[in-house]
């Protein structure tokens, strides 16, 4: 059995891959269904995603802090492998 399930989000988008047991976990709460069996790959079903701005509309500094570092380039090639898909 493998270490790690791979997660797509409602959107089609890659997620971080999730151990077995809390993909069991989010199958069994239908709260994500089996799109494809080798690799095994799940979906999430509920919209997990808001939009930053909605959901940050209460704090304003930090809205205002994670967009500004969003919008700057990252330093490295490594960083970049490492966080942008």
């Amino acid at each position: 059995m493998s270490n790690h399930v791979f997660v797509i989000d409602t959107n089609q988008k890659p997620c971080n891959p999730v151990h077995p047991a809390q993909a069991r976990l989010l199958l069994t709460q239908k709260k994500a269904a089996v799109l494809r069996r080798y690799p095994f790959t799940i979906i999430l079903v509920s919209k997990g995603t808001q939009d930053i701005k909605n959901f940050l509309s209460a704090k304003p500094s930090i809205l205002k802090r994670i967009l500004s570092q969003a919008k700057a380039p990252l330093k490295d090639a490594a960083a970049v492998n490492a966080t942008r898909w």
